[in-house]
């Protein structure tokens, strides 16, 4: 297909239309996020600590590809509490799966989440601090 027979969707900064792509996949991810805070839910369930501790890191690392920075952190912050055990993670789920379902609601009405300022995300960074000086 040579430039001339494109639609005139494309930019000339973005002649494949990638930006658009990248849009659509993010939409995607975000779309799933209630799917993959269930799939947490039903691991916990089962007391499958490293499951969990594997789908918060896949979090952590798939959030900044696709433009959630928001996703990364709570990624981040609830792997390393996985690693604390049980007791902490029957603390941490609640407000790691509130959170998630939080990015899912605003980002689905094209709005961010102040991650900072949430009270859920501050007391999981609470109880990294806490459990962290215990080691």
């Amino acid at each position: 297909m040579n430039q001339s027979s494109r639609s005139g969707n494309d930019s000339p900064a973005d002649p494949h239309g990638i930006a658009q792509v990248l849009a659509d996949l993010q939409k995607q991810y975000i779309h799933g996020l209630p799917l993959k805070a269930e799939n947490i839910e039903k691991l916990w369930s089962q007391r499958q600590i490293q499951d969990i501790e594997t789908e918060f890191h896949k979090l952590k690392g798939t959030g900044k590809t696709y433009g959630l920075p928001e996703i990364s952190q709570i990624g981040e912050v609830t792997e390393s509490l996985c690693e604390s055990g049980e007791a902490a993670l029957t603390q941490a789920l609640p407000l790691a799966l509130r959170l998630l379902r939080k990015v899912h609601q605003l980002r689905s009405q094209g709005q961010a989440l102040e991650l900072q300022s949430e009270v859920d995300f501050q007391e999981l960074q609470r109880l990294r601090s806490t459990l962290g000086q215990r080691s």
